[in-house]
Parts: C-alpha cells; sequence; structure tokens
C-alpha cells in the first residue's frame, strides 16, 4: 500500500539523518511515521533520538511507553538506564 512505501522512505531519510548526527530531525521523522504506523520499535527509535539531543526526561517516558515490548533488550535497557542517569545528572545543581 501506499502508507508502506511511504513509511518506508520515511525510514530511510531517518536513518540517513541519524548516521549525518541529525537528531531533530531524525525524532521528527521517527514521531511522523509512529503516529501513522505505531510500533514499539518507532516509539523506541523516538527515545533514542531524544536521549542523543540530551532530553533525558522525555527520553524516559517515550521509552518507558513500550518496555513491556523489550524484556532484555540490550540497546534498549541502555537507552533506558542512561536517559535515568541523565536526568538524575541534570537534576544536581
Amino acid at each position: 500500500s501506499s502508507d508502506l512505501i511511504a513509511a518506508t522512505l520515511l525510514l530511510r531519510v531517518a536513518r540517513h539523518y541519524v548516521r549525518a548526527d541529525r537528531f531533530v530531525e531524525a525524532e521528527a521523522i521517527y514521531q511522523a511515521v509512529a503516529v501513522f504506523k505505531p510500533r514499539p520499535f518507532l516509539v523506541k527509535q523516538v527515545g533514542n533520538m531524544l536521549f542523543r539531543q540530551h532530553r533525558y526526561l522525555h527520553a524516559v517516558k517515550v521509552l518507558e511507553s513500550v518496555e513491556e515490548y523489550f524484556d532484555g533488550d540490550e540497546e534498549y535497557d541502555y537507552l533506558l538506564k542512561s536517559s535515568r542517569e541523565g536526568l538524575k545528572a541534570q537534576s544536581k545543581p
């Protein structure tokens, strides 16, 4: 279907932005794709992009929303743990 083609193309563009360290743009694309094609993996990628932008509070919230889907996933565990640590570090005076 045309939605699948559009989602596939958008994901390629998002990955291009990630490789170029353009996390704001990648996040926007992952957010858009997740809206019309919700998948836990896409939500995890949104959390990843938020983490890379040092937006730890938002990253934790997004990652926790899909926690049930990533039991034992090393990348997910790293992102959530690191986001929580970053949030604690930001909270210290």
